[in-house]
């Protein structure tokens, strides 16, 4: 009896190893096929920066990170949505107060005007400092002129490689009473995204109001 049950035990063994023969290499082949490559990744990546008319570029490529399709497709719908509401544009409202006084007609006065801003983009992050030089008349409580008007990093970053100023311009309104200092520059970063290195250049309006007081 023993020795029947240890030829049943034997021949169930063998039964069991020649039912999971065939299985492991169809899940090997599944799992093979259903990988995608780096440059597939990448290929795809760079089609919705296309799509969104975003300027990014593959840095290098990792070609030991395995992904599935179904994992890349996720993390694409996650890309395209921060492309569609990347933003580019900010604007605030300065308060210069002049001290304006009605029987002070020629005075003139010069204030340095100094504001933090940051911009954004689908990969990274920076704090600005906007800066110019304010020129007001007190007695008609106007803006005379505005000049050195820069832009620079200074504060926190995320993945952030540079920013470039590309212009800096000034508008008024209102009988030179606001004004608008325009700074047009490209902030440039660098991330990670699905184990491929990945640069974006993004082109930045920002915006600074200004009013006489």
């Amino acid at each position: 009896m023993k020795m029947r049950k240890t030829v049943l035990a034997y021949l169930l063994t063998i039964a069991l190893i020649a039912l999971m023969l065939p299985i492991a290499p169809l899940k090997a082949f599944a799992n093979e096929k259903n990988h995608i490559t780096s440059e597939e990744i990448s290929s795809m990546i760079l089609a919705l920066y296309d799509k969104h008319g975003i300027e990014g570029e593959i840095i290098s490529y990792n070609e030991s990170v395995q992904y599935t399709r179904d994992e890349v497709e996720l993390e694409l719908v996650i890309l395209e949505s921060n492309l569609i509401h990347q933003k580019n544009n900010s604007t605030s409202l300065l308060m210069i107060d002049t001290h304006s006084d009605p029987r002070m007609r020629v005075m003139e006065m010069t204030t340095n005007i100094k504001v933090g801003r940051t911009v954004t983009n689908v990969t990274g992050a920076a704090d600005l400092e906007i800066s110019c030089t304010v020129k007001t008349n007190l007695g008609s409580v106007s803006i005379m002129s505005i000049t050195n008007i820069s832009s620079r990093q200074l504060g926190g970053t995320v993945n952030f490689i540079s920013w470039t100023q590309n212009s800096g311009t000034w508008s008024s309104t209102d009988g030179n009473k606001t004004a608008t200092v325009t700074v047009r520059g490209t902030l440039r970063t660098e991330a990670t995204i699905l184990g491929q290195k990945v640069g974006t250049t993004s082109d930045h309006t920002i915006n600074v109001g200004i009013r006489a007081t």
